[in-house]
């Protein structure tokens, strides 16, 4: 016997739009939150002072020598901020005032020079790009299967379905964003040990980057175990300080003293 039509039964349930409406838009931000680019921003307060200038400089040329990086391909930018925070964008190293005043010695800054320049050397920025078109392909696959189970699922009036679609929509996307993460961490770690030799080929002290580290981890201290290490792009100072420490106590340099003339 042929049942009569019955709007309940092919009818979504109640609040199963709202609830597609509400995956789609958190994995939209999923999406947004892999492109680093958007973490830096777009009007930086930049700073011109010829002198400091030309000290980074004398300070960056032996490293970027060092390390086979054309010194007229690459600037130094300053940047007003009191934050201890350096990067690279294109062939420029952006410097915050803040990383210059903290730093209570020359080789401590110069450590941040030659991290930066180790990203340059690297081709950091290039592999990250591909690795950001990477991520977003898998993430977006996943978005667009996990929503059409939702909505498929929604259309019938399935809660587990629109749970299942919704956990292969969210699920897709922060996997793809913590393999870019994880990405990123490997690559300071690169950086890092790229520091080094570049201190020890300009027979420089590795001490000021260790430096750097030991207190980053002093200013985590109190916070650190409330810390998710896979969504940070950077490593914790610890790891950081685990990973260069033999290596650095290994320099025959390691105890050197900046000359007076930095």
């Amino acid at each position: 016997m042929v049942r009569p039509y019955s709007p309940s039964r092919l009818s979504p349930e109640p609040g199963l739009g709202r609830r597609i409406a509400i995956i789609l838009l958190a994995c939209v931000i999923s999406l947004g939150a892999l492109n680093p680019s958007q973490a830096q921003p777009r009007n930086l307060p930049i700073v011109r002072d010829a002198e400091i200038e030309a000290l980074l400089v004398d300070y960056m040329v032996p490293l970027l020598r060092a390390a086979g990086v054309s010194r007229k391909r690459t600037d130094v930018v300053l940047v007003n901020s009191k934050s201890f925070n350096a990067f690279v964008s294109g062939r420029k190293i952006f410097i915050n005032l803040g990383a210059i005043v903290q730093s209570d010695t020359p080789n401590e800054l110069i450590g941040v020079l030659a991290h930066e320049i180790g990203h340059l050397a690297g081709g950091h920025q290039d592999r990250l790009r591909q690795q950001l078109d990477r991520a977003q392909t898998i993430a977006t696959v996943s978005t667009i299967l996990g929503l059409g189970a939702a909505v498929a699922a929604g259309a019938s009036g399935s809660r587990q379905g629109v749970g299942a679609g919704a956990g292969l929509a969210a699920g897709g996307a922060e996997a793809a964003r913590r393999g870019l993460l994880s990405y990123q961490r490997t690559e300071e770690l690169a950086a890092d040990r790229a520091a080094v030799s570049y201190l020890n080929q300009t027979k420089q002290s590795p001490r000021g980057i260790l430096k750097t580290f030991e207190s980053f981890q002093k200013n985590l201290a109190l916070i650190q175990d409330r810390i998710d290490p896979y969504r940070l792009s950077h490593p914790l100072p610890r790891e950081r300080i685990s990973a260069l420490q033999s290596i650095a106590r290994a320099s025959p340099y390691f105890g050197k003293k900046d000359p007076a003339s930095l």
